[in-house]
């Protein structure tokens, strides 16, 4: 692009030139035929006043070399011309040519940004899918690992309760409270089995001291 702004710049400064010498051209040709009609206009008034018929028709040397000059300044003219014409077609040539470069290298860098910006895109999305994926699982882990605990706590505690209620131990402490917990069928029996074997095992332990209480002990002189 720098390039064909010097390009463009350097014809441009040489068309000023030539425009100029031009310019100048048309200048000294406007000249010269004013000064050829002056003179024509001179000769025909000195003809008129000096008689005309007498004097020679045919025009004078100096209005000879006037319009040489003349016809030479009009074939410079010409040639300046013709280099312009030239160089504005060149100058229009190289900027359809770089302005073709141009168009062609936007499209290229523009479809390559599209590129990388899709290919980023694509990169991001699948990095929050992935740490989506990865949070969703520690978050289910962490709720099943807490809906453990609770489960077990709620047990021990209803296990507890219930020992307590057999042993008639008050309870000194306030218990802790969580949240209800719905047990299945099979946790609530096994908790319950358990109760009922406990208070078997109490109560078979409270009939031994009772049986060992009321035996008679053996009569000794």
């Amino acid at each position: 692009m720098e390039r064909l702004l010097s390009v463009s710049k350097e014809l441009s400064d040489k068309i000023d030139s030539n425009e100029g010498a031009m310019n100048d051209l048309l200048r000294k040709s406007e000249t010269l035929q004013q000064t050829v009609k002056a003179m024509i206009q001179y000769q025909s008034a000195v003809q008129e006043i000096s008689g005309g018929e007498d004097q020679p028709r045919g025009p004078p040397r100096i209005e000879f070399s006037y319009i040489r000059q003349l016809q030479q300044d009009n074939s410079e003219l010409r040639s300046l011309l013709e280099d312009h014409q030239a160089a504005l077609d060149m100058i229009m040539t190289k900027y359809r040519n770089q302005m073709s470069s141009f168009v062609d290298i936007k499209s290229k860098e523009d479809s390559l940004i599209q590129e990388k910006l899709s290919e980023e895109v694509r990169l991001r999305t699948d990095q929050i899918c992935e740490m989506a994926t990865v949070m969703y699982h520690a978050a289910k882990t962490e709720d099943s690992s807490t809906q453990l605990l609770r489960e077990k706590i709620s047990q021990l505690e209803y296990e507890n309760k219930y020992l307590r209620e057999i042993l008639s131990v008050p309870v000194s402490s306030p218990s802790v409270e969580l949240a209800p917990v719905k047990y299945s069928s099979s946790e609530t029996t096994s908790g319950h089995r358990s109760s009922a074997s406990e208070r078997e095992r109490e109560g078979g332990e409270s009939s031994s001291d009772d049986s060992r209480s009321s035996t008679p002990k053996p009569y000794s002189n």
